[in-house]
């Protein structure tokens, strides 16, 4: 899947374009494109695309797998404004068996092909085979503010990098994530752990909406060399808005198991929804000490200091010992 943290940005001398696909005339197949191109020396775009399908070794387990990106940075001509934004789509879609009737597939008597053994959920049209989707999108915007001394490592080459004495930036993130199964057919095999044969229709959806912005402040103290002897102070307020919303549509909803079910026989709502916001907001701090390259210390912690989990905190400490 991919996420706003694994979207790479590139600072190209020319247009950078990647193709690969595998297993193309195979029922299995992976395809991924992937073109960049600066618009000028300081503002690039580029776009992201993968994509994967199968048919499954079984009868229905059809799968596939849906993921694109749309990226771009910009940084002022003097190197101390930088703005990345993308815009992130993940789409899953996989059908559900309900595992095969036979239970010893395997057994020497059953040598047969994989798509000859009868599943629990079959349907000539796949239009009411049970099937889970996900949907999980997200738009991501980051700008930065370099204040006072700037050290900079191969400038005017592709590789420059730059090292700022005090940084401020503001990330702001929308995520929408949503989950739905969906099945219309009779569970007679049993395969629902619930083990209602009269439940058809089950349309369950869960949606979890996040908007989150981030301020934070940066500041780094260094010797004559970047590479060592660098003390840093990382000071950060995240604030978080969630919606959670749950929907769940089922037809002829019986507990009709007595043995699993030992309380008399009863009949649920056809529909049931559930809705609820919640916020919280989050202080940030890290304390580190780079001696060099090779030896890096540092200590992080979080406190969500009002909001729908206050009190919460983390503590978390880092030892980087790269020898070799």
């Amino acid at each position: 899947m991919l996420n706003p943290d694994s979207v790479q940005y590139f600072r190209a001398r020319a247009r950078y374009s990647e193709l690969s696909a595998v297993g193309f005339f195979f029922n299995d197949q992976v395809f991924r494109a992937r073109v960049a191109q600066n618009i000028n020396s300081q503002w690039n775009m580029n776009v992201d695309f993968h994509s994967t399908k199968t048919d499954g070794f079984y009868l229905n387990q059809n799968y596939s797998d849906l993921k694109a990106s749309i990226a771009s940075w910009y940084e002022s001509k003097n190197n101390r404004y930088n703005l990345l934004i993308n815009a992130v789509f993940n789409r899953l879609d996989a059908m559900e068996n309900g595992s095969t009737i036979e239970d010893r597939p395997f057994a020497p008597e059953n040598k047969q092909s994989p798509d000859r053994f009868p599943v629990k959920f079959q349907d000539a049209s796949n239009a009411t085979v049970p099937r889970s989707k996900w949907w999980d999108n997200s738009l991501f915007l980051r700008q930065s503010l370099y204040v006072g001394r700037i050290d900079t490592v191969d400038k005017g080459k592709p590789t420059m990098q730059i090292y700022p004495t005090n940084s401020m930036a503001h990330n702001t993130r929308v995520r929408r994530q949503t989950y739905n199964f969906f099945k219309n057919m009779n569970d007679r095999a049993a395969a629902m752990p619930y083990n209602n044969k009269a439940l058809a229709l089950n349309n369950d959806k869960t949606a979890i909406t996040n908007v989150s912005n981030e301020f934070e402040y940066n500041f780094f103290l260094r010797g004559k060399s970047i590479f060592k002897n660098e003390a840093k102070l990382n000071l950060a307020f995240q604030h978080d808005m969630n919606w959670v919303e749950q929907s769940q549509v089922d037809s002829m909803r019986y507990y009709s198991n007595q043995t699993a079910y030992p309380e008399p026989l009863k009949k649920l709502p056809d529909s049931t929804t559930f809705d609820r916001f919640y916020q919280n907001g989050i202080v940030k701090g890290e304390l580190g000490y780079k001696f060099s390259d090779r030896l890096d210390f540092s200590l992080k912690a979080n406190q969500i200091v009002f909001g729908h989990n206050i009190g919460i905190s983390s503590m978390k400490q880092r030892r980087i010992f790269p020898w070799g």
